[in-house]
């Protein structure tokens, strides 16, 4: 593994890793709907895979 890729990878894990707490947070306190989250998380998967 490179350093770039490696130093790529620990950010895409530690930014999955807020948005989990975020929305975790968010389905508690404002009830969104479950798939608002999953809707979020694939678009910025998708921005961060090309």
């Amino acid at each position: 593994m490179t350093q770039q890729k490696r130093r790529r990878f620990v950010s895409v894990t530690v930014l999955i890793v807020g948005l989990m707490l975020i929305f975790g947070v968010g389905m508690i306190y404002f009830k969104l709907a479950p798939y608002v989250p999953l809707t979020l998380g694939l678009m910025i998967t998708m921005i961060l895979g090309d």
